[in-house]
């Protein structure tokens, strides 16, 4: 009888085993890169969370490298948490960050991720060229595929629409030439360039957009 017990409580350990070991926290894979466009909440790309392994019905602090942005997120009766928070804001230039989750009650069930957050922008240089010139266009942030369109509109009309760029890397980056305006005797006045990652122009585009300027004027007697 007593040989009995012995192997109902190693059976019973083993049980139990593996059922503490499904408490460790873990994370579903987050986005390689984040756009940011300015520094309110909704001008930042939003980072989906979707979280398991956490005690049922407590709360859990997540932070962007190691500063609080939700201290009181709750767990559901399954331990898991979901939601979403603004990813961190970055005025130029790209860099890496850290997304943390740690339950409040037992800092030791963790869990954390890293990704990359870019500023959404575009440059050209030379700023002053002729339309004919052919200039450098560098950009970030175009993150949602591989093309990038310029729509040219003139006094709110389309004129023309071209296959601008093709990006590389996680946070959608592109470096190439092209003329400064792709039309054939472009009229006189302001011309507007919609940069953004939609192959039909849209005033509202269902991706970033970045919207510049050129001012066509008549060249001064005697240049060329």
């Amino acid at each position: 009888m007593r040989r009995a017990v012995v192997i109902t409580l190693t059976l019973l350990a083993a049980v139990l085993a593996p059922a503490a070991a499904a408490r460790a926290a873990t994370l579903s894979p987050i986005k390689p890169c984040y756009v940011s466009t300015g520094q309110a909440d909704n001008a930042r790309e939003q980072i989906a969370i979707m979280a398991q392994g956490f005690t049922p019905n407590q709360t859990a602090t997540v932070a962007l490298d190691g500063a609080p942005v939700m201290t009181n997120a709750q767990v559901d009766p399954l331990g898991a948490i979901s939601g979403s928070i603004a990813a961190p804001f970055q005025a130029r230039g790209q860099r890496p960050f850290t997304l943390s989750i740690t339950e409040n009650e037992n800092p030791a069930n963790a869990v954390g991720a890293q990704s990359l957050v870019t500023a959404l922008d575009v440059s050209v240089k030379p700023a002053d060229a002729r339309p004919s010139s052919r200039v450098r266009f560098r950009g970030r942030g175009f993150t949602g595929g591989p093309s990038v369109y310029g729509h040219y509109l003139r006094n709110g009309h389309l004129h023309k629409t071209v296959l601008l760029a093709s990006t590389s890397g996680p946070c959608g980056t592109f470096d190439v030439r092209r003329r400064q305006l792709p039309v054939k005797h472009p009229h006189r006045g302001r011309w507007i360039l919609q940069i953004d990652q939609d192959a039909t122009w849209r005033a509202e585009p269902q991706t970033v957009r970045v919207l510049l300027v050129t001012d066509v004027t008549r060249a001064p007697a005697g240049r060329a």
